[in-house]
């Protein structure tokens, strides 16, 4: 980003545009679901470009700073703050993580032993699954057990609104949750417009429900 900034200025718009191109495709599904694209030609109107790009080239945000973790929480704040700044309810974009740990833990779920499957049918940016899984790596006590909720638990999540659903997504790469499944569509209707099948819940023997 440093790059692109400190070359010339008439072409910091397609610089950057080509320089978001060459992200993974995941990333790309991302980016079109914030229609971030539009975006950027809104910054270009409003001269915000320049200085956003030199502001956060500058920001070390490597994972030897900041965990996968901690990049996770900073993200929810901004969303935190974003929600207020326009004055939106916090509620439609963001669940306090106390509440939902609180919730997490009236669900009592067990360590697993064998494969486990987590489903929230209507995920949002995908909080409840995410707190889940810390809880479960909190209630471990050796090593082992959290070997066994990595290599068990699987985070599975359908969201029909576009920007919540590319949140609950790009969460979960900054947490590298690897295992974690967030499908778009809407959970009431069996098939998926993108052409996948929406997570389902499963037991702990892998059957599905």
């Amino acid at each position: 980003m440093r790059k692109i900034y400190e070359e010339d200025h008439t072409l910091l718009e397609k610089n950057f545009r080509a320089y978001l191109k060459g992200f993974s495709e995941n990333v790309q599904d991302i980016l079109d679901s914030f229609d971030y694209r539009a975006v950027i030609g809104k910054m270009v109107k409003n001269a915000r470009l320049a200085p956003i790009l030199n502001q956060y080239s500058t920001l070390d945000l490597g994972p030897d700073k900041l965990s996968s973790l901690e990049m996770g929480y900073i993200y929810e704040e901004l969303l935190r703050r974003f929600s207020e700044a326009h004055a939106e309810a916090a509620g439609d974009h963001f669940t306090p993580r106390e509440v939902i740990r609180l919730m997490v833990e009236l669900l009592e779920i067990p360590i697993p032993t064998r494969h486990t499957s987590i489903y929230d049918p209507a995920c949002g940016t995908g909080g409840m699954l995410y707190v889940a899984k810390e809880h479960l790596l909190d209630k471990a006590t050796t090593d082992e057990e959290r070997d066994r909720v990595n290599r068990f638990l699987t985070l599975h999540g359908t969201e029909l609104m576009a920007e919540t659903y590319a949140i609950a997504r790009s969460e979960a790469l900054i947490r590298g949750e690897a295992q974690a499944t967030i499908n778009w569509g809407n959970p009431l209707i069996p098939h998926d417009p993108q052409g996948k099948e929406p997570g389902v819940l499963g037991d702990q023997d892998g059957r599905h429900s």
